[in-house]
Formats: C-alpha cells, sequence, structure tokens
C-alpha cells in the first residue's frame, strides 16, 4: 500500500489563518471609540465586526493638560472593559487614531546654500542638508509649542515628519540629486503632540 508523504508547506497552507485581526482605537474629542477590524488575507477586504463607544467626562484637546490625562485614562479604562464580552476579541494588534484637536501641524522652510552651484548635488550633501532642515524644523516646533499651549519645551513629542517638497533655484524637484544650483529649498512638514498625551497613548498600545 503506497504512503501518502505530506510535506510540511501542505500542512502550513492547511491550517494557515485566513483572517487577521486589529483593534481600532480613536481618541476623538468628545468619546473614545474602539472597533475590530477583519481583514480576509485572501481578497483584503476589510469588515468591522463590532465597536464600542465611551464619552468623555468633557472634551479634551492638545492644550487641556496633565490633569485631564487622568480622565482620559478612566474612559480608556471603560472602552476597554468592554472588550472582556466582545464576541470576537482576538486581535493583536491596534491602530490609534487621533482627533485634529489633540494633535498640532507645522510647516517649515528650510534654504541650503550651496558653496558651489556648479556642482551636482550628491547624496552626502543631500542628507546633510536634510538633517539641517530637521533640526531647525523641530527647533522651530518647540518654541512654537511653549507659544501655543503655554507648556515647556521638553513637553512636546514628535510623532511623525515628512518633506512636503523641494526646490532647486526656485525649481520644484522630486529628487534633487544630480541636479546644479545655488540654493536647495526644503519644506517639512511636523505632527507633534504634548508628551504626557504620548506617552498615555504608547502606554495603551503596550496594554
Amino acid at each position: 500500500m503506497p504512503k501518502l508523504s505530506l510535506k510540511p508547506n501542505f500542512f502550513k497552507y492547511l491550517f494557515r489563518k485566513k483572517y487577521e485581526y486589529f483593534y481600532i482605537l480613536d481618541f476623538g474629542r468628545s468619546s473614545i471609540k474602539l472597533a475590530i477590524l477583519e481583514i480576509n488575507k485572501a481578497d483584503k477586504q476589510a469588515k468591522i465586526l463590532e465597536v464600542h463607544d465611551e464619552p468623555h467626562a468633557h472634551h479634551i484637546g492638545a492644550a487641556e493638560g496633565v490633569e485631564h490625562v487622568e480622565q482620559v485614562a478612566v474612559t480608556i479604562g471603560k472602552v476597554m472593559e468592554k472588550l472582556k464580552n466582545a464576541k470576537n476579541n482576538r486581535a493583536k494588534d491596534v491602530v490609534i487614531g487621533l482627533a485634529s484637536e489633540m494633535v498640532y501641524g507645522h510647516s517649515f522652510s528650510y534654504i541650503h546654500k550651496r558653496e558651489n552651484s556648479g556642482a551636482k548635488i550628491d547624496l552626502r550633501e543631500l542628507k546633510n542638508a536634510i538633517h539641517n532642515a530637521e533640526l531647525k524644523a523641530y527647533e522651530d516646533i518647540r518654541k512654537k509649542f511653549v507659544t501655543d499651549s503655554g507648556y515647556s519645551e521638553t513637553d512636546v513629542a514628535l510623532i511623525n515628519s515628512y518633506i512636503q517638497e523641494m526646490r532647486i533655484d526656485g525649481y520644484r524637484v522630486a529628487n534633487p540629486l544630480g541636479f546644479e544650483g545655488g540654493e536647495l529649498f526644503i519644506s517639512v512638514f511636523n505632527a507633534y503632540l504634548p508628551s504626557f498625551y504620548k506617552k498615555m497613548f504608547e502606554d495603551t498600545a503596550e496594554h
């Protein structure tokens, strides 16, 4: 009688997970919403299985203050408590969304003056210019944060940064490598928020 041979890949295929699950935790200004998202790995279709909502004691914003973190934490605890009775509590990862009232955003422009306008921009020069632009942009948001929120510069936490635009002598370019010119213009956008909120979100994601 012939023996049936099953390769390891067959078992992997047979018992592979068809679905992937995520928690979607949305910090709104008036409430926190918690959803369980199911993604079909085969067709990449997503479906919301459950949604839970818990209102804040009052509206919150980026400049509300450290004293409101405890109140927000209480709201988080209430909405997370609802997971104990959730039918589809199988998620391992969480995606956190923040209301615009809780996050600051600011664009900063930096001009890199080149010593030799006839030389082509290489990778080393470009990295150096971008690094300087990011440093100057970070210094700028720290000062702006103090003015807007009243907190110290050490209370600001950067959560996202990207280059919006680059130009050489006024001409917009997608990649300045290999170009000549006297000035390299770099526009940087930063998203930031109070560090005490950032820590709260990180602690929530870990638990």
